[in-house]
């Protein structure tokens, strides 16, 4: 196997990577989130508004808060694996010739026309990344996530508050 042929099966291994782990967020933000939009819809059913149930709110406030400040701790991490995934395909990318991540993540990095022309790129890929720059939208992927598991981590406190005046009423 020749060392270009290495080179691109790793490239491809990487990106495979990257699929997967991104398939993995998404889909364990499905299943906490729905799981997440069941209890909480029980909880509001809950009557009457007691110090029991009040006990039983917070108990599963409490284990929601832990399950989603782990699972926001996990998205770090898969951030970072799929991160040094796109390192490396830069490198390969850069060996070979290859431009695609370059094109795709430049405009992140390289935010203003003044950092793309004080880039080291080649002259044409100044330009093309210029171009890229005026049509860009940063997408939200793992910081959205991260927003939606401080809100679901927020409501359960709002929701524990709200137990303990309805049970001091009561």
């Amino acid at each position: 196997m020749s060392r270009e042929e290495v080179l691109l099966k790793e490239y491809e291994t990487c990106q495979s990577h990257i699929n997967t782990l991104g398939t993995q967020n998404w889909q364990s933000a499905g299943i906490f989130l729905a799981a997440n939009a069941l209890i909480t819809g029980f909880v509001f059913s809950l009557k009457p508004h007691d110090w029991g149930n009040f006990a039983a709110v917070l108990a599963t406030g409490i284990a929601f808060i832990f399950i989603f400040y782990f699972w926001k701790l996990w998205l770090k991490r898969q951030k970072f694996a799929q991160l040094a995934l796109y390192v490396r395909m830069r490198e390969i990318e850069t060996e070979l010739g290859m431009w695609k991540n370059w094109y795709a993540f430049l405009p992140d990095e390289l935010n203003s026309d003044e950092k793309v022309y004080q880039s080291t790129l080649p002259k044409d890929k100044k330009e093309i990344i210029k171009y890229l720059r005026k049509h860009y939208a940063k997408a939200a992927g793992y910081e959205g996530l991260e927003r939606i598991a401080i809100i679901v981590m927020s409501s359960w406190i709002f929701l524990i508050i709200r137990e303990v005046i309805l049970a001091i009423i009561n």
